[in-house]
C-alpha cells in the first residue's frame, strides 16, 4: 500500500476542510476573562430554510448574494445557539457576519457571561435546518486548552459547561 507523505496528506486536510459542506455546521466556543466568544460557519445552501429563501442549483454564494440578506444573516445569528446560565438566557454584544473565501457564512459573536457557574448550550435552529444536519461543537479556555468536543444533531440536547 502506497503512504502519502505526511505534508502531501496535511495539504489534503486543509483543503478538503477549507470548503464548507452542506449539513455539517462548525461552531467553535472560546471562553475568556471577557466573556465567551461564538463563531459559527454553514453552508449557504444550510441556512436557506432559515432566511425563507428558494433552493437554487448554485450552492455557492457571491458578495452580492450575501449583501442582499446580510440583514436577517444579522438578525439570525442571536438565534442560532441558546446560552444561559441558571435562570437567565445570555444575549451576545456583539455581532457579525461575513461570507468567507471558502464559501462558508461565518458568525462571530460575543457573550458578556457570569464569572461562575454553569452555562447551557443549545442550538437554537437545529430543528429548522435541513434533515440530517449536524455542528461540530468545540469549545476551549482562555489558553486553548479544549474542553469539549461534540457532534451536535436535532436529538443531542442542552450541553452544560464549566
Amino acid at each position: 500500500m502506497v503512504r502519502p507523505p505526511p505534508l502531501l496528506a496535511l495539504v489534503f486536510l486543509v483543503n478538503a476542510a477549507w470548503a464548507h459542506d452542506p449539513g455539517l455546521g462548525t461552531t467553535q466556543l472560546t471562553f475568556g476573562p471577557g466573556g465567551l466568544d461564538l463563531v459559527a460557519g454553514y453552508a449557504p445552501a444550510d441556512l436557506k430554510p432559515l432566511l425563507h429563501l428558494k433552493p437554487t442549483e448554485n450552492p455557492n454564494w457571491t458578495q452580492a448574494d450575501f449583501a442582499a440578506v446580510e440583514a436577517r444573516l444579522l438578525q439570525l445569528a442571536p438565534q442560532l445557539w441558546k446560552i444561559s446560565s441558571p435562570g437567565a438566557a445570555l444575549a451576545p454584544d456583539a455581532v457579525r457576519t461575513e461570507l468567507t473565501a471558502g464559501n462558508t457564512i461565518s458568525f462571530q459573536l460575543h457573550y458578556p457571561i457570569p464569572p461562575s457557574g454553569p452555562l447551557m448550550i443549545e442550538s437554537g435552529v437545529m430543528d429548522r435546518l435541513p434533515p440530517g444536519h449536524r455542528d461540530f461543537l468545540s469549545a476551549a479556555d482562555d489558553r486553548g486548552s479544549l474542553v469539549l468536543e461534540r457532534l451536535i444533531d436535532a436529538q443531542s440536547g442542552r450541553i452544560s459547561l464549566r
